[in-house]
Protein backbone atom coordinates (compact mmCIF):
# COMPACT_ATOMS: atom_id res chain seq x y z
CA UNK A 1 0.00 0.00 0.00
CA UNK A 2 1.39 3.83 -1.00
CA UNK A 3 2.07 6.16 1.79
CA UNK A 4 -0.99 8.55 0.35
CA UNK A 5 -2.94 5.33 0.44
CA UNK A 6 -2.28 4.78 3.96
CA UNK A 7 -2.63 8.27 4.78
CA UNK A 8 -6.04 7.79 3.37
CA UNK A 9 -7.00 4.51 5.25
CA UNK A 10 -5.86 6.28 8.71
CA UNK A 11 -7.95 9.80 8.06
CA UNK A 12 -10.88 7.45 7.41
CA UNK A 13 -10.62 4.97 10.45
CA UNK A 14 -10.13 8.08 12.47
CA UNK A 15 -13.36 10.00 11.11
CA UNK A 16 -15.41 6.92 11.63
CA UNK A 17 -13.90 6.05 15.36
CA UNK A 18 -14.58 10.38 15.88
CA UNK A 19 -17.94 9.75 14.51
CA UNK A 20 -19.04 6.67 16.38
CA UNK A 21 -18.14 7.96 19.99
CA UNK A 22 -20.08 11.22 19.39
CA UNK A 23 -22.85 9.10 18.08
CA UNK A 24 -22.47 7.02 21.24
CA UNK A 25 -22.53 10.41 23.55
CA UNK A 26 -25.25 9.43 26.33
CA UNK A 27 -24.84 12.87 27.86
CA UNK A 28 -28.23 14.67 28.08
CA UNK A 29 -26.57 18.33 30.08
CA UNK A 30 -23.12 19.29 29.35
CA UNK A 31 -23.14 22.02 32.92
CA UNK A 32 -20.96 24.69 34.37
CA UNK A 33 -21.88 24.66 37.77
CA UNK A 34 -22.02 28.15 39.65
CA UNK A 35 -24.11 27.21 42.79
CA UNK A 36 -26.95 24.90 44.33
CA UNK A 37 -29.77 25.78 46.29
CA UNK A 38 -31.35 22.82 48.17
CA UNK A 39 -34.94 23.39 49.36
CA UNK A 40 -36.55 23.23 52.11
CA UNK A 41 -32.39 22.94 53.69
CA UNK A 42 -29.57 21.65 52.98
CA UNK A 43 -29.95 18.73 56.01
CA UNK A 44 -33.46 17.44 54.47
CA UNK A 45 -33.07 18.51 50.94
CA UNK A 46 -36.13 17.90 48.56
CA UNK A 47 -35.80 20.27 46.07
CA UNK A 48 -33.15 22.03 44.47
CA UNK A 49 -31.90 25.12 41.90
CA UNK A 50 -28.93 24.14 40.19
CA UNK A 51 -27.65 27.65 38.52
CA UNK A 52 -24.73 28.45 35.62
CA UNK A 53 -24.51 27.71 32.03
CA UNK A 54 -26.49 24.42 30.65
CA UNK A 55 -26.48 22.93 27.17
CA UNK A 56 -29.03 20.40 27.00
CA UNK A 57 -29.89 18.28 24.38
CA UNK A 58 -32.28 18.34 21.71
CA UNK A 59 -34.44 15.67 23.32
CA UNK A 60 -34.80 11.68 23.01
CA UNK A 61 -34.25 10.49 19.61
CA UNK A 62 -32.25 13.65 18.42
CA UNK A 63 -28.98 12.27 18.40
CA UNK A 64 -25.97 13.53 20.12
CA UNK A 65 -27.32 17.23 19.10
CA UNK A 66 -27.01 20.14 21.69
CA UNK A 67 -28.72 23.31 22.11
CA UNK A 68 -26.68 26.57 22.27
CA UNK A 69 -25.29 27.36 26.13
CA UNK A 70 -27.63 29.21 28.24
CA UNK A 71 -27.58 30.74 31.85
CA UNK A 72 -30.07 30.06 34.29
CA UNK A 73 -31.12 27.27 36.41
CA UNK A 74 -32.60 23.59 36.53
CA UNK A 75 -34.94 23.34 39.08
CA UNK A 76 -35.63 19.69 40.40
CA UNK A 77 -37.37 17.34 42.76
CA UNK A 78 -36.30 14.23 43.87
CA UNK A 79 -36.61 11.07 41.71
CA UNK A 80 -39.15 9.07 43.96
CA UNK A 81 -37.41 5.83 42.83
CA UNK A 82 -33.51 6.93 42.80
CA UNK A 83 -33.51 8.84 46.13
CA UNK A 84 -30.13 7.80 47.31
CA UNK A 85 -28.47 8.46 43.98
CA UNK A 86 -30.25 11.94 43.33
CA UNK A 87 -28.88 13.27 46.76
CA UNK A 88 -25.89 11.62 45.92
CA UNK A 89 -25.72 13.81 42.70
CA UNK A 90 -27.09 16.70 43.99
CA UNK A 91 -24.04 16.51 46.96
CA UNK A 92 -21.63 16.10 44.00
CA UNK A 93 -22.66 18.84 42.16
CA UNK A 94 -22.89 21.26 45.14
CA UNK A 95 -18.98 20.24 45.67
CA UNK A 96 -18.02 21.25 41.96
CA UNK A 97 -20.03 24.92 41.92
CA UNK A 98 -18.12 27.60 41.48
CA UNK A 99 -15.19 25.88 39.77
CA UNK A 100 -15.13 26.85 36.46
CA UNK A 101 -15.12 22.75 35.81
CA UNK A 102 -17.55 21.24 32.91
CA UNK A 103 -19.54 18.25 33.94
CA UNK A 104 -21.83 15.76 31.86
CA UNK A 105 -25.01 14.50 34.22
CA UNK A 106 -28.61 12.93 33.03
CA UNK A 107 -29.18 11.23 29.48
CA UNK A 108 -30.07 11.85 25.99
CA UNK A 109 -32.37 9.23 26.02
CA UNK A 110 -35.26 11.43 28.90
CA UNK A 111 -36.51 14.12 29.49
CA UNK A 112 -33.98 16.77 30.97
CA UNK A 113 -36.05 19.72 32.18
CA UNK A 114 -35.63 23.03 31.03
CA UNK A 115 -33.48 25.99 31.59
CA UNK A 116 -35.55 28.77 33.80
CA UNK A 117 -34.18 32.35 33.79
CA UNK A 118 -32.69 34.12 36.79
CA UNK A 119 -35.92 36.14 37.64
CA UNK A 120 -38.24 33.34 37.30
CA UNK A 121 -40.02 32.04 39.95
CA UNK A 122 -39.06 28.80 40.32
CA UNK A 123 -42.71 27.39 39.82
CA UNK A 124 -43.42 23.39 39.38
CA UNK A 125 -39.97 21.52 39.63
CA UNK A 126 -38.94 18.53 37.23
CA UNK A 127 -37.70 15.09 38.41
CA UNK A 128 -34.35 14.80 38.14
CA UNK A 129 -33.01 12.46 35.61
CA UNK A 130 -30.81 9.76 37.25
CA UNK A 131 -28.59 8.49 34.35
CA UNK A 132 -24.93 7.03 34.13
CA UNK A 133 -23.79 9.48 37.16
CA UNK A 134 -22.14 12.50 36.73
CA UNK A 135 -18.62 13.14 34.27
CA UNK A 136 -16.09 15.64 34.48
CA UNK A 137 -14.58 16.88 31.27
CA UNK A 138 -11.06 18.63 30.70
CA UNK A 139 -11.44 22.42 30.09
CA UNK A 140 -9.64 22.08 26.78
CA UNK A 141 -12.01 20.20 25.21
CA UNK A 142 -13.26 20.74 21.41
CA UNK A 143 -16.59 19.00 21.67
CA UNK A 144 -18.94 21.63 20.53
CA UNK A 145 -21.26 21.17 23.25
CA UNK A 146 -18.63 22.13 26.30
CA UNK A 147 -16.28 24.27 23.38
CA UNK A 148 -20.06 26.51 23.88
CA UNK A 149 -19.81 26.49 27.91
CA UNK A 150 -16.40 27.36 27.75
CA UNK A 151 -16.98 30.36 25.56
CA UNK A 152 -19.38 31.70 27.84
CA UNK A 153 -18.86 34.44 30.23
CA UNK A 154 -19.86 34.25 34.29
CA UNK A 155 -21.80 36.72 35.56
CA UNK A 156 -20.55 38.16 38.68
CA UNK A 157 -22.12 40.95 39.95
CA UNK A 158 -24.93 41.43 40.49
CA UNK A 159 -25.52 38.10 40.07
CA UNK A 160 -27.87 36.52 38.24
CA UNK A 161 -31.77 36.61 39.61
CA UNK A 162 -30.54 39.06 42.33
CA UNK A 163 -33.17 41.07 44.28
CA UNK A 164 -30.56 42.71 46.16
CA UNK A 165 -29.30 45.80 43.70
CA UNK A 166 -30.07 49.36 45.22
CA UNK A 167 -31.00 52.05 43.01
CA UNK A 168 -28.20 53.80 41.47
CA UNK A 169 -25.03 53.28 39.32
CA UNK A 170 -23.88 50.10 38.54
CA UNK A 171 -21.22 48.01 37.59
CA UNK A 172 -21.56 44.91 35.25
CA UNK A 173 -18.40 42.16 36.10
CA UNK A 174 -18.06 38.92 34.45
CA UNK A 175 -16.03 35.68 35.00
CA UNK A 176 -13.52 35.94 31.64
CA UNK A 177 -14.04 33.10 29.40
CA UNK A 178 -12.28 29.88 30.21
CA UNK A 179 -11.22 29.77 26.30
CA UNK A 180 -7.27 29.63 27.00
CA UNK A 181 -6.66 30.45 22.93
CA UNK A 182 -8.79 33.37 23.14
CA UNK A 183 -7.88 35.08 26.36
CA UNK A 184 -7.21 38.47 24.70
CA UNK A 185 -10.48 38.62 23.92
CA UNK A 186 -12.57 41.97 24.03
CA UNK A 187 -15.99 41.77 25.30
CA UNK A 188 -19.30 43.53 24.60
CA UNK A 189 -22.07 43.90 27.23
CA UNK A 190 -25.50 45.29 26.93
CA UNK A 191 -27.95 46.40 29.23
CA UNK A 192 -32.05 46.32 28.57
CA UNK A 193 -34.97 47.73 30.97
CA UNK A 194 -38.17 48.69 30.16
CA UNK A 195 -37.88 49.76 25.89
CA UNK A 196 -34.02 51.15 27.38
CA UNK A 197 -31.08 49.86 25.79
CA UNK A 198 -27.33 50.92 26.55
CA UNK A 199 -24.34 49.13 24.33
CA UNK A 200 -20.50 49.48 25.66
CA UNK A 201 -17.98 49.30 23.18
CA UNK A 202 -15.35 46.91 23.17
CA UNK A 203 -13.75 46.65 26.86
CA UNK A 204 -10.63 45.38 27.47
CA UNK A 205 -10.16 41.96 29.43
CA UNK A 206 -9.44 43.09 33.50
CA UNK A 207 -7.23 41.86 35.97
CA UNK A 208 -7.92 38.60 38.00
CA UNK A 209 -10.16 37.33 35.09
CA UNK A 210 -12.98 39.49 35.56
CA UNK A 211 -13.78 42.18 33.37
CA UNK A 212 -16.35 45.18 34.38
CA UNK A 213 -18.51 47.98 32.12
CA UNK A 214 -20.25 50.89 34.07
CA UNK A 215 -23.06 51.56 31.84
CA UNK A 216 -24.09 55.68 31.78
CA UNK A 217 -27.46 55.17 33.55
CA UNK A 218 -28.97 55.46 37.12
CA UNK A 219 -30.79 52.05 38.28
CA UNK A 220 -34.67 52.95 39.41
CA UNK A 221 -36.22 50.96 41.99
CA UNK A 222 -39.38 48.50 40.91
CA UNK A 223 -37.68 47.61 37.33
CA UNK A 224 -35.75 44.44 36.40
CA UNK A 225 -32.33 45.01 34.36
CA UNK A 226 -31.13 42.07 31.85
CA UNK A 227 -27.92 42.43 30.71
CA UNK A 228 -25.60 40.42 27.73
CA UNK A 229 -22.22 39.67 27.37
CA UNK A 230 -20.00 38.10 24.98
CA UNK A 231 -16.11 38.18 24.02
CA UNK A 232 -14.54 38.92 21.25
CA UNK A 233 -11.25 38.11 19.44
CA UNK A 234 -10.85 39.28 15.84
CA UNK A 235 -13.36 37.12 13.71
CA UNK A 236 -14.14 34.95 16.40
CA UNK A 237 -16.90 35.29 18.68
CA UNK A 238 -17.81 33.21 21.99
CA UNK A 239 -21.57 32.36 23.40
CA UNK A 240 -23.52 35.22 24.52
CA UNK A 241 -24.27 35.04 28.18
CA UNK A 242 -27.23 36.90 29.51
CA UNK A 243 -28.60 37.43 33.17
CA UNK A 244 -31.26 39.93 35.03
CA UNK A 245 -31.52 41.12 38.19
CA UNK A 246 -34.42 43.40 40.06
CA UNK A 247 -34.81 46.50 41.83
CA UNK A 248 -38.18 45.43 43.99
CA UNK A 249 -40.44 47.53 45.99
CA UNK A 250 -42.85 48.28 48.44
CA UNK A 251 -46.33 50.12 47.99
CA UNK A 252 -46.54 52.26 50.92
CA UNK A 253 -43.37 52.71 52.18
CA UNK A 254 -42.21 55.91 51.05
CA UNK A 255 -39.46 56.19 53.12
CA UNK A 256 -37.89 52.73 52.32
CA UNK A 257 -37.19 51.72 55.26
CA UNK A 258 -39.41 48.84 54.59
CA UNK A 259 -41.88 49.13 56.66
CA UNK A 260 -45.64 50.13 56.04
CA UNK A 261 -46.36 52.99 58.84
CA UNK A 262 -47.13 56.42 59.58
CA UNK A 263 -44.18 57.86 59.32
CA UNK A 264 -45.15 57.01 55.65
CA UNK A 265 -47.60 59.10 55.03
CA UNK A 266 -45.23 61.95 56.97
CA UNK A 267 -43.04 61.49 54.40
CA UNK A 268 -45.42 62.13 51.58
CA UNK A 269 -47.05 64.86 52.79
CA UNK A 270 -43.61 66.18 52.94
CA UNK A 271 -42.61 65.61 49.80
CA UNK A 272 -46.07 67.24 48.39
CA UNK A 273 -46.14 70.07 50.64
CA UNK A 274 -42.67 71.31 52.20
CA UNK A 275 -40.11 70.35 49.61
CA UNK A 276 -39.14 66.62 51.38
CA UNK A 277 -37.23 64.09 49.46
CA UNK A 278 -39.17 62.03 46.77
CA UNK A 279 -40.26 58.18 47.40
CA UNK A 280 -38.06 56.15 45.75
CA UNK A 281 -39.61 54.98 43.50
CA UNK A 282 -42.53 57.32 43.14
CA UNK A 283 -44.66 54.59 43.17
CA UNK A 284 -43.71 53.60 47.05
CA UNK A 285 -45.44 56.74 47.56
CA UNK A 286 -48.40 56.09 45.27
CA UNK A 287 -50.93 54.69 48.54
CA UNK A 288 -53.83 54.47 46.49
CA UNK A 289 -52.17 52.97 43.05
CA UNK A 290 -53.67 55.57 40.41
CA UNK A 291 -50.57 56.29 38.99
CA UNK A 292 -49.75 59.76 40.55
CA UNK A 293 -49.08 61.06 43.92
CA UNK A 294 -51.34 63.18 45.33
CA UNK A 295 -53.17 64.50 48.84
CA UNK A 296 -55.32 61.02 48.48
CA UNK A 297 -52.29 59.42 48.63
CA UNK A 298 -51.81 59.67 52.53
CA UNK A 299 -54.83 59.96 53.36
CA UNK A 300 -55.36 56.41 51.58
CA UNK A 301 -52.42 54.87 53.68
CA UNK A 302 -53.87 56.98 56.96
CA UNK A 303 -57.81 55.21 56.53
CA UNK A 304 -56.26 51.81 56.27
CA UNK A 305 -53.77 51.82 59.16
CA UNK A 306 -56.38 52.89 61.66
CA UNK A 307 -59.96 53.13 59.95
CA UNK A 308 -59.52 49.63 58.53
CA UNK A 309 -59.70 51.15 54.69
CA UNK A 310 -58.64 49.15 51.25
CA UNK A 311 -55.32 47.76 51.53
CA UNK A 312 -52.82 49.32 48.85
CA UNK A 313 -52.69 47.26 45.74
CA UNK A 314 -49.67 45.69 44.77
CA UNK A 315 -46.74 45.17 45.22
CA UNK A 316 -48.27 44.76 48.92
CA UNK A 317 -47.66 43.55 51.50
CA UNK A 318 -44.88 42.27 49.56
CA UNK A 319 -42.02 43.59 47.42
CA UNK A 320 -42.71 43.38 43.56
CA UNK A 321 -41.86 45.53 40.47
CA UNK A 322 -43.52 48.34 39.61
CA UNK A 323 -46.87 47.10 37.73
CA UNK A 324 -46.62 47.52 33.67
CA UNK A 325 -49.60 48.95 31.25
CA UNK A 326 -51.60 46.75 29.54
Amino acid sequence: MSHASRMVTCLVSFLLTDMALRASDPVGIYAIVDKVVFEPSAEAPERTQIWGAFSLNTGPGMGDTYKPPVRGFLYYSVDPNNVKATLSEWSDLSELAGKDECVGFASRYQLTGSVRGGCEDPGRPDVYPIAQGLTKFQSNSEYQPIADLLSLARPLQPQDGSRAVTPGPVTLVVRNILTPEHADSVYNFELHSNGLRLDSADVQPGEDNKTSWTPSTQLEAGREYSWRVWAVDDKWQGQTASACFQLPFLRGDANGDLEVDLSDAVFDLLYLFAGGKPPQPLAAGDMDGSGGLALTDPVYLLMYLFQGGQAPPPPFPQSGLIPTSP
